[in-house]
Parts: structure tokens; sequence; C-alpha cells
């Protein structure tokens, strides 16, 4: 078409017809500046599409890491529950008072399926996995409470985000900051719980050593009392571990905005957010 104007227009300043000639050459640049915005918006579209690939496949990556941190959430919180159920039976058979663990705040939720019978704990929520095991001995229950777990954030596609500054392919504004958020809350709570717990195990595990009561001791009930009779210590570092795993399972599942909560409320929103792609 071009070359067909530019004949036409040569034909014509050869023969003199000098506005003929000029109503082609604009008619010539007209169509280039056609061409140049279609090329553009071809170019755009072809973009636009390619970050809509682009945001469906970090949102599917997010909702991933989003499944894998809740999972591993519960792995805690049943471990918190647990621990919380280990430490009031432990107190009682060391003749302790264990009635003044529920006032104030009774934590209904952290006993909600969780059972002793006959040193067997079971432990069964509609959130979260079954499990099961035998407390042979005191020592063995002393155990159970003195391992540690804490929540291990997934970082993968978030880095990568942040690091490509691709973060802006996700279109929708509220839900770019809505994750931003959880991540930087997530990024600053790290190292709390094992503030929060480590101090009360380490200080657990080094009275066991002191008084003799080592991992899996055989000793029985009525042993165990006689062996701590006036002292109060160990009383005294159970009611303490009892409180900081009863404060890490609010922050992770029973407070109004818990981390599994966070995690299920940003799920969601991605989940709406792909069904719109």
């Amino acid at each position: 078409m071009i070359k067909f104007f530019r004949k036409i227009r040569q034909n014509s300043l050869s023969e003199g017809k000098t506005g003929k000639y000029l109503k082609y050459a604009i008619g010539e640049i007209i169509l280039v500046v056609i061409g140049i915005l279609l090329a553009l918006q071809i170019n755009n579209w072809n973009e636009a599409r390619k970050n809509r690939v682009l945001e469906k496949e970090y949102l599917i990556r997010l909702l991933e890491d989003l499944e894998h941190d809740q999972k591993d959430l519960t792995q805690v919180i049943t471990n918190n529950a647990i621990n919380l159920i280990l430490a009031e039976d432990a107190l009682n058979k060391l003749g302790a008072d264990s009635s003044i663990l529920l006032k104030g705040q009774p934590h209904k939720l952290a006993y909600k399926g969780v059972n002793i019978n006959n040193n067997e704990v079971t432990y069964k929520d509609s959130l979260l996995t079954t499990r099961k095991f035998d407390l042979k001995c005191f020592g063995e229950q002393i155990t159970l409470l003195t391992e540690f777990r804490i929540f291990d954030l997934t970082q993968t596609t978030i880095t990568d985000l942040t690091s490509t500054g691709n973060i802006e392919v996700i279109r929708d504004k509220k839900l770019r900051e809505s994750i931003q958020f959880y991540y930087a809350r997530m990024l600053s709570a790290i190292g709390n719980e094992e503030s929060i717990l480590k101090p009360h195990l380490d200080y657990l595990i080094e009275l066991l050593k002191e008084l003799g009561i080592p991992p899996n001791s055989r000793l029985s009930d009525s042993d165990l009392r006689d062996l701590v009779k006036n002292d109060h210590r160990l009383a005294m570092a159970l009611y303490s571990l009892y409180d900081a795993n009863r404060t890490l399972f609010n922050i992770n599942y029973s407070r109004k905005a818990s981390t599994y909560k966070q995690i299920q409320k940003i799920k969601d929103e991605i989940k709406a957010a792909l069904e719109l792609i």
C-alpha cells in the first residue's frame, strides 16, 4: 500500500501536480502512523497476555506455598495442644494443683479432641490429623514435653516476586498489599516462637538432669513425688511450660487474627483472584 502511494506521489511530482503530491504524501504518513499504532497495540496486547499468564502462575505458586505453610502450622498447633494436656497431666502426677491452669480464661479449643486414658494420649480435630501414642512412663511424658517444633515459613515464591519486581503483575492492588502484609508480618515474627518457648524447655531439661530424672525414666508416680518432695521447681517449670504453650496456641490458632486464620484468609483471596483470570 505504501509503495502504491509512493509511486503515485512520484508521478504527481514529475507531472508538476504539487497539491496531489502533498495529499498522497500525507496519506502515506497516516498509513505509517496507523501501522505503528497497530503494532504497539498488538505488542501491548501480547505483553498483557503474557502478564496474565505470569500472574496466574505466581498466584498458583503462592497458593501452594500457603498450603504448605498451613500444613506445617497444623503440626505446630497439634504439638502445642498435646503439650498443654501433657503438662497438666504431669502436674497431677506430681500432686500439684492443676486447677489454676484454667482460671481466668479457659482455652477450650486446646482441649478439643485431646484425651488421656490409661496413659494413652490421642488428639483428633477436624483441622488436624490424628496422633496417638502411649505414655509408658513419666520420663517419656517429660521427653515428649521437651520436643520443640516451630513454624517454618515457605518464602520461595514471595522472594522471587520481590527480587524480580514481578509483584506488580498481580493486578489487584488490595490482594497485592494483603500478600505483602502477610509475609512482612510472618518475617517479623520469625524467632518469636523460639523466644517464647525455648527458655522454659532449656530450664526444664537442666532441672531434670539435676534431679536425676533421665529421658524415658521408669520412675513411678509415687517414686517421682518422693524424689521431688518439697522441691517445687519441677512443678513451677511445668506451669511455665504450660503457659508458654498456651501463648503459642493462641497466636497460632485460637486468636481472632491467629496465624492459621491469616493463612486461610490469604488463600481465599488468591482463590477468588484465580477465578477471575
